[in-house]
């Protein structure tokens, strides 16, 4: 039959009634749901916010068949709610009323489960979801086992309020799921005043897009894990177009357990958060966390945080990170294992540390890396910081990197090294250019434009050759390239080299490099043991 009825609930089996699926599938305006004739679209509930409607609302659910719309009304509905909701699946939950949990309720009680094994196919649209501080608010998958990931579940343009500002656990987060969830859309939703915004296991092709995040407190605000669960996962991630502001902790964070070369290529797009709060601290404050998987693309992204922790985190290899701008943070970006990834055309500002680093650990591998066209402006201690020995065949090629001498207050007594490599051979540091641009920087600023550490032959053929190191002081400020030992440059090539306005050309140790020809001193007082052929 097409209605059938239930008692004085009417609801519409998508299945029987071939001709309403494009209605049901948008979710129906309350004129076009068959409006019922109680006072809310939901028979026995008050919907005015003061009335305890969990147990009609539950009936409701408790008779809807698969493919049924269960639409709660426009804005002017309110559902008081003391308890869990639990959700049938395949159904469409939808409507702009506001359910509300009572808070009194029990701490740590959730808005709406899907329980585990009965999640498939289901849709909630439009609604506002308030916890009142009280739990979490969509749950998927839980109380049961961890064999089966939930699929076809679609989360767009609800609003999560107030969830629990100080979880006790993930399942205090607006949106969670422990097992897994395929196929499936979170889109357009917003997050207000939430302990932890997307929580989400084992994905595979999951779109994640559009959402905005507005004071998470604890957790992230986007968070896919991949505890290696039974099943086909991993590919087909995207998460673009979401927006975020006062973030305890990160925006967003791919992260495994165990190494997971099973999540491949995620997409990490178009996002922009900014604002992290008072209450982050150097450990937890990141922007984007990708440290799971190979092959992550992570480009035109937006992030600008404060003075400490990392913009983006990658750990992955075989990616790429381009055209994304960063301002603020400790690192700009931080690399352990991502050989064979492409790092270029991203802008960093103002990192308090470095703007592009090789990190030390966790443990793994940095070769061919490409380095390239990043713009880096006024990091306070290092543009581009190889703070590891497994580097060969990376090249650092085309990167812009300027620091105004005295922009820091301690910059009175402090040094700046544009870019600081760890001793490798075969490594290429061609065709960057590094410039002072104060007019008058302090006397106790300490200025270099590389940095060649280690011992002696160290760095044998390695080629550092087309950069252009400069002041734009009014007198000659500063150091072009420092060899820290003696011999650390020898086996090296010097060519085609711009030196201009620096106090010294070269300094440090004394080293044979290979070739020194076709470089380049102007207005240097010292030319130094390296460009000693000159």
């Amino acid at each position: 039959m097409c209605p059938t009825s239930t008692g004085s609930l009417y609801v519409f089996s998508m299945r029987a009634c071939s001709t309403l699926v494009a209605f049901l599938a948008v979710g129906l305006s309350a004129a076009q749901s068959f409006a019922l004739s109680s006072p809310s679209p939901i028979p026995g509930a008050a919907g005015n916010g003061l009335a305890d409607d969990t147990s009609a609302i539950q009936s409701a659910i408790n008779q809807l068949p698969p493919g049924a719309t269960l639409n709660f009304g426009d804005t002017t509905f309110t559902y008081l709610i003391s308890s869990t909701l639990v959700l049938a699946p395949g159904v469409n939950y939808t409507g702009t009323a506001t359910i509300l949990m009572k808070s009194s309720a029990n701490p740590g009680t959730p808005m709406m489960v899907l329980n585990y094994g009965r999640t498939d196919n289901t849709t909630i649209t439009g609604l506002t979801l308030n916890a009142s501080g009280v739990g979490g608010g969509v749950l998927i998958s839980v109380n049961g086992l961890w064999y089966t990931p939930a699929r076809n579940v679609t989360i767009a343009n609800v609003i999560f309020r107030n969830t629990r500002a100080h979880p006790t656990g993930a399942g205090d987060d607006a949106i969670y799921d422990p097992v897994g969830l395929q196929n499936s859309v979170i889109a357009g939703n917003s997050f207000f005043n939430c302990g932890g915004g997307i929580n989400v296991a084992d994905a595979a092709n999951l779109y994640i897009t559009n959402n905005r995040f507005d004071t998470i407190t604890q957790d992230d605000a986007i968070f896919l894990v991949f505890p290696a669960n039974p099943f086909s996962y991993g590919n087909g991630i995207t998460i673009s177009g979401n927006t975020g502001r006062n973030l305890s902790r990160m925006a967003i964070e791919l992260w495994s357990p165990v190494p997971s070369p099973t999540v491949v290529a995620p997409v990490i797009s178009n996002n922009v958060f900014s604002g992290w709060s008072s209450n982050t601290n150097a450990d937890t404050g990141f922007g984007i966390s990708v440290m799971a998987g190979i092959g992550a693309l992570v480009q035109n992204n937006s992030l600008s945080g404060l003075p400490i922790g990392l913009g983006i985190e990658l750990g992955v290899p075989n990616s790429t990170v381009q055209y994304n701008n960063v301002s603020g943070f400790g690192l700009g970006l931080a690399m352990y294992n991502t050989h064979d990834s492409q790092i270029q055309n991203n802008t960093f500002y103002g990192q308090s540390t470095a703007a592009i680093c090789f990190s030390s650990g966790p443990t793994g591998s940095h070769n061919n890396i490409m380095v390239s066209g990043n713009t880096i402006s006024e990091p306070q201690r290092m543009g581009i910081w190889i703070n590891a020995p497994d580097w060969n065949g990376t090249s650092i090629i085309g990167n812009f990197i300027t620091r105004t001498g005295g922009l820091y207050p301690a910059d009175n007594y402090s040094s700046f090294l544009a870019i600081n490599p760890w001793p490798n051979p075969a490594v290429s540091v061609t065709n960057n250019y590094v410039a002072q641009i104060a007019s008058n920087p302090p006397a106790g600023f300490s200025f270099t434009g590389i940095s060649i550490n280690g011992s002696s032959g160290s760095n044998y053929g390695s080629h550092y050759d087309n950069n252009q190191i400069k002041s734009n002081s009014y007198f000659p400020a500063g150091v072009g390239i420092a060899v820290n030992e003696p011999g650390a440059a020898s086996g090296a090539t010097f060519t085609q080299n711009l030196m201009e306005n620096l106090v010294y050309a070269s300094n440090g140790g004394s080293s044979a490099p290979l070739s020194t020809s076709t470089n380049r001193v102007v207005n240097c007082q010292v030319i130094g043991p390296l460009f000693q052929t000159f």
